[in-house]
């Protein structure tokens, strides 16, 4: 898999290129690659969101609650004290 792109990053520097260069046709050329990048920023953040929105429990009729899907739970010894992690492949899949 390649490196993870930070597109509000790459979003500001074509913005900052188009208002520097002489030619109207690589400003306008700019300004659209830097909408693109804005627009997967946000589309990152949403899947963040959504992730973290699936990682809350969910109360089952009859009391219960749905598993984590996305975490590790582990039980320590002392007082049932519970810590979660995120699996693996979804701190890969953030660019964590």
């Amino acid at each position: 898999m390649s490196d993870r792109i930070d597109h509000a990053a790459e979003a500001r520097n074509c913005i900052s290129y188009a208002r520097t260069t002489e030619s109207s046709a690589e400003a306008h050329l700019s300004q659209a690659e830097a909408q693109v990048h804005a627009t997967l920023a946000l589309v990152e953040q949403q899947r963040i969101a959504n992730l973290i929105a699936l990682a809350q429990p969910v109360q089952l009729p009859g009391g219960g609650e749905a598993r984590y899907d996305i975490y590790e739970v582990e039980y320590g010894n002392v007082g049932d004290v519970m810590s979660c992690a995120l699996r693996p492949e979804v701190r890969e899949a953030l660019g964590l």
